[in-house]
């Protein structure tokens, strides 16, 4: 209850979660898992969560009601089965108040209960993440119920986002190096057992990738240069993440004080949250993180949090008053304020929010006004949810594959790396070479009545009853769309734009 109240406080939304709306619409109505029909582009990172919306939107529900709560009800999960495991720990009442206060980390920690409700997949797979762990290497393996849910976690936490197979590798080292069930030909076979149905799947899953969209890889992958090698941005991005957590720090070294005292079960489970959670600093070092605000970070939260717990009641029994310090230290430093790592243009939840309810006005304003054939070039990509007949030209390249493989200074100018994730820009001549009519870019909204004019063709579409409007050069002029424009003067104010004699 307690973690529920903490996300209403500061609900949040993202604007990606349109785009994952966007192709789960378009699988619905039998155009494919596309963005644009006829558009075979992979502008997703979230293949089940995607489904998961599909499914809803087949059933008549929102989807973004159903991912919302999907999400938050993940994340009191998540709560909950820490809480659960903090309350095994004992007999001593302090060792257990200890581990019981660690629990509160999930839930002090605002930034992280505001990801639930976002309409992305963090907290879903933050839960993946821990109870991959607990089953995989805490919790006992004798009943075949058991056994069936060890295999099918893996493959639907890497099936949920494709990074995550960075943790099943982590998960893999823990079970050959420090699981002691497993020895010898056992070993072998309990890794057949637990990643066998995950292999198989994914294989099979990046086979399809390759067929339908032509790419092994998410094309988000190459339009954020995640294949390029970004450590100093990705150090930024660390080292920005430990100042606004604080208590990150002091789980990690519980844990690894906690692999030495550990023994049986709880190693194995210390090994893994240790493995993961340095593969995991590894790649977002590679790739320079995210700017979305510490997205890659939080999805491992409640596993490092639930890795303190288990270090804490493995270390009470040598130091009990130790550990009991570095719980209180730790709900100390929780609520510390959020530290934005703003060099490489990292945006915070409130940002990001408001992105998401200015594109889901702009579009859904947009989808109404324009007729079906317009060509519409955007940096807000979620709004294309709000008009399913419209084509839409991600200017970011998350959803085109043509600026998504573009070579980084090819087509435009970068000083080093002064922004983190959009690193792409889809130039003119491409835009006109698709025909764009409208370009949108980032939405500007100002007064119908005074609208912000430019030395080209504008066209300013009415936004609803409170006389603003969103401008939209207009690129790639058709006589059949001027008409359309010129004869709505209840819909457009157009500047610079010739209406044909009557």
């Amino acid at each position: 209850m307690w973690a529920c109240i903490q996300w209403r406080r500061a609900p949040a939304l993202f604007d990606d979660a349109f785009i994952s709306y966007r192709y789960a619409y378009n699988l619905v109505r039998g155009v494919g898992l596309v963005y644009n029909p006829g558009e075979r582009v992979q502008g997703y990172t979230n293949f089940l969560w995607t489904l998961l919306a599909a499914a809803a939107i087949k059933l008549g529900r929102d989807p973004l009601a159903a991912t919302r709560w999907l999400g938050v009800v993940a994340y009191a999960v998540a709560c909950g089965l820490t809480a659960w495991l903090a309350s095994l720990a004992g007999p001593h009442p302090l060792r257990r108040a200890s581990a019981l206060a660690i629990t509160c980390l999930l839930i002090l920690q605002k930034d992280f209960a505001s990801f639930a409700g976002t309409g992305l997949e963090t907290s879903f797979v933050a839960l993946l993440l821990l109870a991959h762990g607990l089953v995989n290497h805490l919790a006992p393996r004798q009943r075949r119920r058991h056994r069936i849910l060890a295999a099918v976690l893996p493959l639907v936490l890497v099936l949920t986002r494709l990074d995550t197979a960075l943790a099943v590798v982590a998960s893999v080292l823990a079970t050959i190096c420090f699981d002691s069930d497993v020895h010898g030909k056992s070993r072998i076979r309990a890794l057949i057992d637990r990643f066998g149905l995950m292999a198989l799947g994914v294989v099979a899953y990046l086979l399809w990738t390759r067929v339908y969209y032509g790419d092994w890889l998410p094309n988000t992958y190459f339009a954020k240069e995640a294949d390029g090698l970004h450590p100093e941005v990705g150090a930024a991005y660390l080292a920005a993440f430990v100042q606004s957590c604080p208590a990150s720090l002091i789980m990690l070294m519980l844990i690894g004080y906690g692999l030495s005292a550990a023994r049986g079960p709880k190693r194995a489970f210390l090994a893994y949250v240790a493995a993961a959670t340095a593969l995991q600093s590894l790649y977002a070092v590679k790739v320079g993180g995210d700017f979305m605000e510490y997205r890659f970070m939080w999805e491992y939260w409640p596993t490092v949090v639930c890795g303190g717990v288990v270090a804490v009641d493995a270390l009470a029994v040598r130091m009990l008053l130790g550990t009991t310090f570095c719980s209180a230290l730790a709900l100390a430093v929780a609520s510390f304020p959020t530290v934005l790592e703003k060099r490489y243009g990292m945006q915070s939840l409130s940002q990001m929010d408001g992105y998401a309810h200015l594109s889901e006005r702009v579009g859904s304003a947009l989808g109404q006004a324009l007729p079906s054939d317009t060509m519409l070039a955007t940096t807000l990509a979620g709004m294309a949810y709000f008009m399913p007949d419209v084509t839409v030209i991600d200017q970011w390249g998350l959803n085109d594959k043509f600026v998504a493989h573009m070579r980084l200074n090819r087509y435009i100018e970068v000083d080093g790396f002064n922004a983190r994730g959009h690193l792409k820009y889809a130039p003119l001549m491409y835009l006109r070479s698709r025909g764009v009519n409208l370009y949108v870019e980032h939405p500007v909204v100002c007064d119908c009545s005074r609208p912000r004019l430019e030395n080209k063709p504008d066209v300013f579409v009415r936004l609803g009853s409170r006389n603003e409007c969103v401008r939209a050069w207009y690129m790639t002029q058709s006589a059949d769309l001027t008409r359309w424009f010129c004869s709505h003067p209840d819909k457009f104010v157009l500047r610079n734009v010739s209406c044909p004699a009557e």
